[in-house]
């Protein structure tokens, strides 16, 4: 804990970094420290060193006055780093000129994660036709065991053959186990009529052995995944139930559609299948998109003005 009422002249310490720390939006920002002049002279200059993973940036020097006891604020020059984990830290030294007469309190560090707040624009869709899992496109497969694959089956949606992700619950034997398939991080924009829709077809085992799928949603700069729709045993059932391993027929798709307008800017979305050592799942046709009106440019919930701003004839 800082002391103040310091019997030195000269005497700055660091309080806190304010900025980067824990989980920051996007991947160039404005560092930011707070300093507490200690010293009983009135600080006037001092000089800030810091870095970000080692690699110094050019020192920066503070000008200003600070009566003792006071704090501030300091901005730092707008930096730019990579997407993941970083670690900073600065030094102050030389307050008003002089040697720092308590340079134990002079320095700090922390590590941050610097996400990237940039996504594919509108619509992001997979049919799972080409390699799997297609794009930027992932599987999250925390078990390393059954997870989702590609699967040509014999009646899609649209009761002909045709490529789907499915998962073989029928012989994934543990129970709870869970695995996801992860959409591209997507720019929704500010747009507030953006939705999601897949088709899927699901049999259970029995009452007693069935699986469960949820879809969610995280934006750029949250950990934290919402669940937006979650089915399980006859609720997720489209076809009756089987002790054989299922394979979709005619007419055992069901189309979803998710509404997405309470959300904004860049997420992700995941579909997360979880064994309940049931039957298979088969997902498909998986796309979000905006029911919003396209502007004269194509750019559906733009703002574009025809005879201005079109950048076609209207």
């Amino acid at each position: 804990m800082l002391q103040e009422g310091s019997t030195s002249d000269n005497d700055v310490a660091l309080q806190g970094i304010l900025v980067p720390g824990g989980t920051i939006c996007g991947l160039t920002f404005t560092p930011e420290i707070s300093i507490i002049n200690l010293g009983s002279n009135t600080l006037t200059s001092l000089e800030i060193d810091y870095d970000i993973d080692g690699n110094p940036a050019d020192p920066y020097t503070w000008t200003g006055s600070l009566n003792s006891g006071q704090s501030t604020t300091v901005s730092l020059p707008e930096t730019t780093v990579s997407s993941g984990l970083h670690f900073f830290g600065v030094s102050l030294s030389n307050p008003n000129g002089n040697t720092d007469e308590e340079p134990s309190n002079n320095d700090g560090s922390q590590v941050f994660n610097a996400v990237e707040t940039t996504g594919s624009p509108l619509p992001v869709e997979n049919g799972f036709n080409g390699p799997f899992p297609g794009g930027d496109w992932s599987i999250q497969n925390p078990d390393e065991d059954v997870t989702w694959e590609q699967d040509l089956i014999g009646n899609d949606v649209n009761c002909s053959s045709g490529y789907t992700a499915s998962i073989d619950f029928y012989t994934y034997g543990e129970q709870g186990e869970t695995d996801d398939i992860e959409t591209p991080w997507t720019d929704l924009g500010s747009s507030d009529a953006a939705e999601l829709t897949f088709d899927y077809a699901y049999a259970r085992y029995s009452s007693f052995y069935f699986d469960r799928m949820q879809v969610q949603i995280k934006t750029a700069c949250d950990d934290n995944w919402i669940t937006l729709w979650d089915k399980e045993n006859l609720d997720l059932a489209t076809a009756g139930s089987q002790t054989a391993p299922y394979t979709p027929s005619c007419g055992d798709w069901s189309s979803e559609t998710i509404d997405l307008s309470d959300y904004s800017g860049v997420v992700k979305v995941r579909f997360r299948g979880i064994t309940g050592w049931g039957n298979n799942l088969y997902l498909d046709n998986i796309m979000l998109s905006s029911t919003a009106e396209p502007d004269c440019n194509g750019v559906p919930g733009g703002d574009a003005v025809p005879g201005s701003d079109c950048t076609t004839d209207s």
